[in-house]
């Protein structure tokens, strides 16, 4: 067996048990979180029983991955399925992708080096395109939830008024007018089926701002908190907690809209303005050529 071979099949067998080494490291969950974990199983619709051998090893290891596992969470891709399905096209496909495109390339008869830099471009590729499709889902999640916390927002002050509490309020948001805010209302699921397994609002609400990692929500979060935890009136720091993040947003649509501007006038310098030139100057060359051609 050639050296460039052995080379490559060692750093792929490398790469797979660093892999599942990482995945092993991620499988410590404390009490707390595995007391609620197994309340919040006992209420899906799905059985354990369904799920396949290596879901059943791997998925508690999905649930503390640390960037990765924030991610997932920030861009809704937190369900087992979806781990699954990202752990194997992001993680697994690459190495497999890699070792059948250099086998490929060798049994055809090319060059040991020229294969091996194939595969390790393949897999290097897909591993990247990976990560880049996960960080710009939840930049895009991100973006969005920051919009629907508005809406959000002010339809809470309404619940709040008629005097529901938060945790009836959260449920008629959810149930009734989540498609206001799709995004935001797949988080608060979350919330609530934490709630209903007997954990306290505070805490529910905490650790969904923690795992979002968005500023608006922490925000929001840490005032829906304190009124859960110490009482008192919500509807005077909603409102003018709401009229700062739409400032934010008018501030960011102001400095936008002035990018879009100066785009726009380069635009038009590159493109309109040579084309207006040719249309008002184009008749007089014309004219002038015509007349030097008939005097000479």
């Amino acid at each position: 067996m050639n050296s460039l071979t052995l080379i490559f099949i060692v750093l792929m067998l490398a790469s797979a048990v660093f892999l599942l080494i990482d995945i092993m490291s991620m499988r410590k969950n404390n009490k707390l979180s595995d007391r609620f974990e197994e309340a919040l199983q006992s209420q899906q619709q799905t059985s354990n029983q369904s799920e396949s051998w290596l879901r059943k090893r791997l998925k508690p290891g999905f649930e503390n991955g640390g960037e990765i596992s924030q991610l997932l969470v920030k861009a809704g891709w937190d369900t087992p399925h979806a781990r699954m399905l990202f752990w194997g096209f992001g993680r697994i496909l690459p190495i497999v992708a890699s070792i059948t495109i250099y086998f490929l390339l060798v049994t055809l008869g090319n060059d040991n080096q020229n294969a091996l830099l194939m595969g390790v471009f393949s897999f290097a590729s897909l591993f990247v395109l990976a990560n880049m499709i996960l960080r710009r889902r939840a930049a895009f999640v991100e973006k969005a939830i920051v919009k629907e916390l508005v809406p959000f927002l002010h339809m809470l002050r309404m619940l709040f008024n008629s005097g529901l509490s938060l945790e009836h309020a959260l449920i008629i948001l959810v149930e009734q007018t989540g498609n206001l805010f799709p995004h935001f209302s797949r988080q608060l699921q979350r919330v609530l089926l934490n709630l209903n397994a007997g954990q306290d609002q505070s805490d529910a609400l905490m650790n969904m701002a923690k795992a979002l990692n968005i500023q608006e929500v922490t925000d929001t979060v840490a005032i829906l908190a304190q009124v859960t935890r110490y009482g008192g009136n919500v509807q005077a720091s909603l409102g003018q907690y709401i009229a700062l993040i739409e400032t934010r947003q008018f501030s960011s649509l102001r400095e936008y809209v002035s990018k879009l501007s100066a785009k726009m006038s380069i635009v038009m310098i590159v493109f309109m303005f040579p084309a207006l030139l040719i249309f008002i100057a184009g008749p007089g060359f014309i004219g002038i050529s015509d007349a030097l051609k008939g005097q000479l």
